[in-house]
Formats: structure tokens, sequence, C-alpha cells
């Protein structure tokens, strides 16, 4: 969850036609202004606050990361990720780690052979010539 409501950015020459065009008028090059972080580009490189609505810890990261990993609404930290990760590979496959599936195993190495002549595609010719 995104704790940060508003933010305050330095406008720069690239960025003032957007918020200009976002509706903050009677600003030039150099203003600090104060907007919504719903107003803020997607890939910004801005620091925000955000919570994990899983164990609900509050740390700081660009908004592009937190843009990147929110899921149906939902941030969750590194740590939860991973036990929400392998909670769903057990549903799935019955084993916290994919590769940990025989099956799985067996047709990764089927196709690294099929490939790669060679079950382990980093000691194949080549995979060196790539």
């Amino acid at each position: 969850m995104l704790i940060t409501n508003k933010i305050e950015i330095n406008v720069q020459g690239p960025n003032i036609k957007y918020y200009i065009d976002k509706g903050y008028n009677n600003i030039k090059v150099g203003d600090i202004i104060i907007i919504d972080i719903k107003d803020l580009p997607i890939g910004s490189h801005t620091k925000v606050e955000v919570m994990c609505d899983c164990c609900g810890i509050i740390k700081n990261t660009f908004y592009f990361t937190y843009n990147k990993y929110i899921k149906d609404s939902n941030y969750f930290c590194n740590k939860c990720n991973i036990q929400i990760r392998n909670k769903t590979n057990l549903e799935k496959y019955g084993v916290e780690f994919v590769l940990n599936n025989c099956d799985i195993k067996q047709k990764s190495n089927k196709t690294n052979l099929e490939k790669y002549n060679n079950i382990i595609p980093q000691k194949s010719d080549i995979f060196k010539r790539k």
C-alpha cells in the first residue's frame, strides 16, 4: 500500500509539459511544487513510502519499483513475496521450488539436451560461442 499521498518535486525542462497537462498551472523550470502521488509518471525515480499489505513493514522505494511489483492492488515486501510464491508453488506443483518437481526438472533437462546437447547449457559449445 502506498503511504505517500503528496510529494515535492523540482520542475525540470523534460517534465514541465507533463505537469501543465496534469493541471499544474503557473509553473516554470526550477519551481518546487507539491503534487498528488497519482500524478507522478509511472516510471518516476522519486522515492515514496510504501507498506507491505501482508506484514505491515514500512519502507522507502522508487515509485517505478512500486508500480513494477504491485499485484491486484497489493504490495508485498521481498520476504512476504517469497512466502507467497512458495505457497503458490506448493498449491500448483506440490513443491516450494519449481525445479524440485521431477516432471519439470525432466522437461527442463530434455529441452536443454535438444537445444544445447547438454543438460547444463553453460557447458555446451553452442552456449560458449554465444
